[in-house]
């Protein structure tokens, strides 16, 4: 008598089918959950700059002490808006540009380029706010007496 151990090829292939199913499946999920949490974390990133603004702000009227400037001092400006920088995060300082209105342009760039956060500044005002497009929809999260450009 014959002892047949082992699967056929039909069993394998009906595996084999399965698994290339379940991995069609869980690719884009693992994707989009990454896309997710870099959202997230740029979002997170904007509250805890809206955070410090806001206490600084509050500062401000207090006891009438100066607004963050941003005078391309990493210690002074990105210390005083959020408790630590993350390392993923490359703080960058600079004016508004064209916007005689912003004394003040800050931004905090994910390692992806693709999200970033904004702080504006000018005299007694703020505005801050990101974007998930490497800046071409800006989203404001939060603002004293100005609005993001």
């Amino acid at each position: 008598m014959k002892n047949n151990k082992g699967f056929t090829l039909i069993e394998l292939i009906i595996v084999i089918a399965i698994i290339g199913i379940l991995a069609a499946i869980a690719v884009p999920t693992i994707f989009n959950a990454q896309t997710e949490a870099k959202e997230a974390a740029t979002k997170a990133m904007a509250s805890s700059v809206l955070a410090g603004a806001t206490g600084a702000y509050a500062q401000y009227v207090l006891d009438a002490t100066d607004l963050p400037d941003c005078e391309g001092l990493v210690a002074v400006t990105s210390a005083a808006l959020i408790a630590s920088l993350p390392p993923d995060w490359t703080y960058t300082a600079g004016d508004g540009g064209n916007d005689v209105d912003i004394t003040c342009a800050a931004t905090w760039t994910h390692d992806d380029t693709q999200y970033i956060v904004y702080y504006y500044n000018s005299s007694a005002t703020f505005a801050v706010g990101y974007s998930l497009d490497s800046g071409g929809t800006r989203t404001e999260v939060g603002q004293q007496g100005v609005d993001l450009p």
